[in-house]
């Protein structure tokens, strides 16, 4: 099975209302369930990762707090970032590339419904259908490590802190930092005793 693992940067933390700023995103795959997930980087010809900035769609706002914590330069996404209907017209065609026979693969990441969310409100925005099933993987919900509850519905950078907690890693709050990290921490969840971490 292949996951679509994803993250997003945006100008707030409503989907109604702050714009998405970028979207970024690695096919996984593994060979069995024991074993760590890889990303799919070994086809000719397809693309081994997604990652486009996204010019503010009108009408939506920015928040300070966004930007101190994501550290995105706004003027250089106003001037270099890409309109947002033809960057979900992208991550559409790049998901394609790897279906589970013909299903879209499953969506995975770290406090994953703030980003399919935002994910949602720009597809709708755009006119385009959600391709993607009900099933999906939130790494974050799964993760419980000395009594920490490393999850939170509203604290930007919670990656950042399990990633320094179970990893021992500090980087820079990017959303394709931010997908890299994730893989790392789906497998470190692996390569854990427990294992009872399911889709759904």
């Amino acid at each position: 099975m292949n996951l679509l693992v994803i993250d997003t940067e945006t100008g707030g933390i409503n989907a109604s209302e702050h714009a998405l700023l970028q979207v970024a995103a690695i096919p996984v795959t593994r060979e069995n369930v024991n074993a760590e997930w890889m990303p799919i980087k070994d086809d000719p010809v397809f693309d081994a990762e997604f990652n486009h900035f996204i010019a503010p769609h009108t009408g939506l706002k920015l928040t300070e707090e966004a930007f101190a914590i994501n550290r995105l330069d706004y003027d250089w996404i106003l001037n270099n970032g890409i309109e947002e209907a033809e960057v979900i017209k992208r991550l559409v065609e790049f998901a394609s590339q790897y279906r589970n026979d013909r299903l879209f693969p499953v969506l995975c990441g770290w406090n994953l419904h703030f980003d399919i969310a935002f994910l949602e409100a720009a597809f709708k925005r755009s006119a385009i259908p959600w391709p993607f099933t009900a099933v999906s993987l939130d790494v974050s919900q799964r993760w419980r490590w000395d009594n920490i509850q490393l999850y939170d519905n509203y604290i930007f950078g919670g990656i950042a802190k399990a990633a320094d907690v179970l990893l021992g890693k500090s980087v820079e709050h990017d959303a394709l930092a931010d997908v890299r990290l994730t893989i790392d921490l789906l497998n470190a969840f692996v390569r854990s005793e427990d294992q009872t971490v399911v889709v759904g």
